[in-house]
């Protein structure tokens, strides 16, 4: 899978009404944060290796390069904001404030408000979207000023340990389940008989209905996750290229580095090198 990266510089939010059935089953890879919210109806979104079931005043944050779609349902309208950022527009100033913020809210995965937080949240977002349409020298720090505020409220709004929003996915159930023991078992050399076989499936109707649910093939996702995973390792520690490789589930080094730059665009030193450089 050859994963584009579109750059951003400037902070982009938008509103789309999706109606009942709408079918948006592509995946969707990015190196910049996104916010989903929910302003009316429900949907189901699939994050990484996990369903979940969202609906009017719920958020979804994606980190950079988490893979994620939004599935919508068979007779339920959704009324959605999507907001799209990066590091750069917001994490100096709120580290300086907050210096646990990564891990207290940067992570992938939903947030849920409080009731008291809904709607300042919606105002916020609807003020967003406001500023996005004029085009005047003040609607970028406009935007900037309210992110701030947005993360300000979901920092002080938002529930802790939060159940409920994961879904057993109904008639995908067995693919979901499939996707989680990629997630579990990506270093292993696994083929599509074995994981058909942990979803209960015959193999060739295993590989239709993964394509369906998961927005890529088999081997695009056994591939994607080995790929995230290795670039992490990459970031995090100070391991050889090929020994990455070869704990990553990739039979050859050569072949990590081709598919590696076909991905990211570059090669795995210089990966982690542009990482190093960009701390300092």
């Amino acid at each position: 899978m050859k994963v584009k990266f579109p750059t951003i510089t400037d902070i982009y939010v938008d509103r789309v009404h999706r109606n009942a059935g709408f079918s948006m089953r592509e995946d969707h890879v990015h190196p910049y944060f996104e916010i989903y919210y929910v302003c009316e109806g429900k949907c189901s979104f699939f994050l990484n290796d996990t369903l979940y079931a969202l609906s009017s005043g719920d958020f979804m944050l994606i980190a950079p390069g988490d893979l994620h779609h939004t599935l919508y349902l068979p007779d339920e309208d959704c009324d959605r904001i999507t907001l799209y950022f990066s590091e750069g527009h917001f994490l100096p100033v709120l580290l300086s404030y907050f210096p646990d913020f990564n891990q207290a809210i940067l992570q992938s995965g939903p947030i849920v408000l409080r009731p008291e937080g809904e709607e300042p949240a919606f105002s916020i977002l609807h003020h967003m979207l406001s500023e996005c349409s004029r085009h005047d020298p003040y609607g970028s720090l406009m935007l900037h000023s309210y992110l701030y505020q947005l993360f300000c409220v979901l920092l002080r709004y938002r529930m802790e340990n939060v159940g409920g929003l994961e879904i057993s996915a109904g008639k995908d159930k067995e693919v979901i389940q499939a996707a989680k023991y990629i997630y579990q078992n990506f270093a292993s050399p696994l083929t599509l008989a074995e994981v058909a076989a942990v979803a209960g499936l015959s193999p060739t109707y295993f590989s239709k209905k993964f394509k369906q649910v998961i927005g890529l093939g088999f081997k695009e996702y056994v591939g994607f996750v080995r790929m995230k995973n290795a670039a992490s390792d990459l970031l995090n520690t100070k391991r050889s290229v090929t020994d990455i490789a070869l704990d990553n589930g990739f039979a050859d080094g050569n072949y990590f580095k081709d598919s590696f730059k076909k991905t990211y665009g570059c090669s795995p030193r210089e990966y982690r090198k542009k990482a190093g450089d960009n701390k300092k």
